[in-house]
């Protein structure tokens, strides 16, 4: 066997030219790749090519030898024969240190031959699941898409048996999935009515974590749109509700306690996605409540940060539901001398910006805050604890449609006015509370499932790593 030097490890680039005719064995020699193996180490190479210094080129008695101990080389890990952490590295005299367990000739072609047999099925089962689960999500995106299609009247009543998330998944699904008898309006596929077929087919359904996640998308959004539990015709209507927070608001900014901020425009049919519940409104976020923001104090002034006085917020700490700590905090000098608010327990923070998933997410503050300018802080005028938590599920389920609204290039951005012209669909108090009841309920019994899929998943990797170590032996 003779090293004939150093190759890169994938085509990258043509030359006019070669240093090789004939297969050869490539083995990386450096990178993140000899320890993640996120792709194979070692493969052979056939053909006209070039090389550079980027891999070891190995020769061999025959193609046959070379393709059995590529096969090896790509079994077993080689960090024993690596040095370096930022920038891995196989050198030539570590390489040549790799044993090698080298069967008779006739079983290398054996074990060849049957590796790439294997190979070719895994290769085809890959692709068959991929389209099944294309297939699969493709059906449960209709099938849940049907249920919130479905006339705003007849919502479905889903009842929890007595053991909630303790149950089995049969009990699980049985909580999820029981309509009333006005529910039915919305029909799946076929013509059946979808809460049925979701029924019928529950199990094949909801198998993996992503449609678990699409199901409690649904589940918000059936909430917002009334259809999650019935409407009571005994409930004072939104209006009334609305009419008091008026009034309340009207107080407060002739106390001075919040500022007049500018008429909301009227809402138009094209700002209404759907039909609205008997005794709910359509309203705009800023009509009821009052937004504000916050501010960076200047870095170079050391007295803004020093003491550490007041917690301070960044747009980076709402991907939690609350806010128990921060990681920052500013002096009471900072407070006084820049245009920073200190918000009560209860507000709402949205990310205006940030990198990645930031932007758009709402968390809530269980700890007295400020916050930089990248938060909208929003007060709620009403304080009943069911309404600021169905405000907060609206915005959860109104995630994506919020960041649709940001403008900007390189880093969209939402506003304060943006945020303060959300247009929200607004239930009486007394549904607030049933809805928001409801929706604990069924997030619970979803993360129930999840937790059931992880589990299950766990031990099928345990079961197969048990017998492929058995097959070893």
């Amino acid at each position: 066997m003779r090293d004939h030097g150093k190759s890169q490890r994938a085509v990258i680039d043509h030359v006019n030219d070669y240093l090789f005719d004939k297969p050869l064995l490539l083995i990386g020699e450096d990178g993140a790749n000899l320890i993640n193996r996120s792709t194979p180490i070692a493969f052979i190479a056939t053909g006209k090519y070039w090389v550079n210094n980027h891999a070891h080129v190995i020769d061999g008695i025959s193609l046959g030898f070379l393709s059995y101990l590529k096969l090896f080389i790509n079994a077993i890990s080689l960090e024993l024969y690596i040095t370096g952490t930022a920038q891995p590295k196989m050198n030539q005299a570590k390489m040549n240190s790799i044993l090698i367990a080298i069967p008779p000739e006739s079983e290398q072609h054996r074990i060849v031959a049957k590796v790439n047999e294997l190979m070719s099925l895994c290769d085809a089962l890959e692709q068959e699941q991929a389209a099944n689960i294309a297939a699969h999500q493709t059906l449960v995106e209709e099938l849940l898409a049907a249920l919130t299609s479905s006339t705003p009247n007849s919502p479905p009543s889903l009842t929890l048996p007595p053991q909630g998330v303790e149950g089995t998944r049969e009990k699980n699904r049985d909580a999820l999935l029981l309509p009333s008898p006005l529910a039915g309006e919305g029909l799946g596929m076929g013509g059946m009515p979808a809460w049925a077929r979701i029924a019928t087919h529950f199990d094949t359904l909801f198998t993996t974590e992503h449609s678990i996640d699409q199901l409690k998308q649904t589940i918000l959004q059936l909430a917002v749109m009334g259809k999650l539990v019935p409407q009571d015709p005994n409930d004072e209507p939104a209006s009334q509700l609305l009419q008091k927070i008026a009034a309340e608001k009207t107080r407060l900014i002739k106390e001075g306690k919040i500022k007049k901020e500018k008429p909301l425009p009227a809402i138009t049919d094209n700002e209404k996605p759907f039909e609205l519940p008997n005794g709910w409104e359509w309203c705009r976020i800023g009509a009821f409540t009052s937004i504000g923001t916050g501010a960076t104090p200047a870095r170079s002034n050391i007295d803004y940060y020093h003491p550490a006085e007041v917690n301070w917020v960044t747009s980076g700490e709402t991907s939690e539901n609350f806010i128990f700590n921060v990681n920052e905090k500013i002096s009471l000098k900072a407070v006084e001398e820049t245009n920073i608010s200190i918000y009560p327990i209860g507000t709402l923070i949205i990310a205006m910006y940030g990198q990645g998933k930031t932007r758009g997410q709402i968390t809530e503050l269980a700890i007295e805050a400020g916050t930089n300018q990248a938060c909208a802080a929003i007060q709620l005028i009403e304080q009943a604890l069911e309404h600021r938590r169905f405000i907060k599920l609206f915005f959860q389920k109104s995630y994506e449609e919020l960041r649709s609204f940001s403008a900007g290039g390189a880093q969209p951005n939402l506003n304060l006015s943006k945020i303060s012209n959300t247009v929200v669909s607004l239930p009486p108090l007394a549904e607030q509370h049933r809805i928001v009841a409801k929706v604990d309920e069924l997030m619970a019994l979803c993360d129930a499932m999840k937790a059931q899929i992880s589990a299950a998943q766990a031990t099928q990797l345990q079961l197969a790593d048990a017998l492929a170590a058995q097959q070893v032996m």
